[in-house]
């Protein structure tokens, strides 16, 4: 008996430790120490949802993508009927078409396909998970499975959640399937409803960044930025559209003082959260910018801070290819 109760006490000891290490994991991931979360997360509970949910997290960021579909396949198992294991499923399958062979990326597009319908499914009042699933159907071929049709039942059911969330992806659907009838009357209702909600103006800059007309874009965006903003959705629409504004300057190689000034203001003033572009892609920005400007030694010191202070594999690769065409 006294056996059986150590062996239990033990379990009990190593569980509870597990879970202590899963959780402060989380919140070294969340503070930004990948190297801590890494570390703790190797003592964690290996059959936790958590567990792998994080290590795919930290996986994704490191560029280990074969380590991330095996780690989220794990989570998915121990719980298959959560919703944000879904979408996260879906992002890593998205990383994994980007990085195939174009004989791979149709079969990865139909596992982001299946990874957010399940995470629609699994939590139908997520309007982030719904937005993701819409813009696939909106984007993807039919071979993949997209599906127009199906993109605005979801923006409709985006609106019965939320009417300016709603406002905003049938601004998507509809441009996107140039029904210029459908376009004019949402647009009515969104600038006569929401004509001070940052949010509004901010996805109106997206579709015209997304057509390449950059001076309708840098227009929207603006406004966007200059709303009083009263609530936290509002501060980061306004935030979004400040990155997206010094974005737009590179994009179009033009109005680089404005672009300067809003990537600037986005790196030192902005507390960054929720899906919210890292500091560290505004300042590859700000040195690309600084790159069209002529001034090549600030750009590259700009590139080489980025690489001692990041742990995204895409962007450091993308600044060491700057660095060396600077050196």
């Amino acid at each position: 008996m006294k056996k059986i109760l150590l062996i239990s006490a033990l379990s009990f000891a190593l569980s509870n430790s597990a879970f202590a290490n899963t959780e402060q994991a989380i919140a070294a991931y969340n503070a930004g120490d990948i190297a801590q979360a890494t570390a703790l997360l190797s003592h964690g509970d290996k059959n936790d949802y958590k567990t792998n949910l994080y290590l795919t997290k930290i996986a994704l960021v490191n560029g280990e993508l074969d380590d991330a579909e095996q780690h989220i396949k794990d989570a998915v198992k121990a719980s298959p009927e959560r919703g944000e294991l879904h979408f996260e499923y879906a992002k890593v399958m998205a990383a994994q078409a980007e990085a195939s062979s174009i004989f791979s990326k149709m079969g990865y597009a139909k596992k982001v396909l299946k990874g957010f319908t399940k995470a629609a499914k699994y939590s139908p009042e997520n309007i982030k998970y719904r937005r993701s699933l819409m813009s696939f159907h909106l984007m993807a071929p039919g071979l993949a499975g997209g599906d127009k049709e199906e993109a605005l039942n979801q923006a409709l059911a985006i609106q019965s959640l939320d009417p300016l969330s709603g406002v905003t992806a049938l601004m998507q659907v509809y441009t996107q399937t140039e029904n210029t009838e459908k376009m004019a009357e949402i647009e009515q209702v969104a600038l006569s409803t929401y004509s001070n909600e940052p949010e509004v103006h901010y996805q109106r800059g997206m579709i015209f960044l997304q057509q390449e007309d950059f001076q309708a874009a840098r227009e929207h965006l603006s406004k966007a930025t200059s709303l009083v903003a009263n609530t936290e959705r509002q501060l980061n629409a306004k935030h979004m559209a400040m990155y997206q504004l010094g974005r737009s300057s590179v994009l179009s190689k033009s109005h680089f003082d404005e672009g300067v000034a809003a990537l600037t203001y986005y790196i030192d003033e902005v507390e960054v959260s929720g899906s919210m572009p890292d500091k560290s892609w505004a300042k590859f920005r700000l040195a690309n910018l600084a790159e069209f400007q002529g001034n090549k030694t600030k750009a590259k010191t700009i590139y080489n801070e980025i690489l001692q202070e990041t742990s995204d594999s895409k962007l450091k690769k993308k600044a060491k290819k700057k660095v060396r065409k600077l050196s």
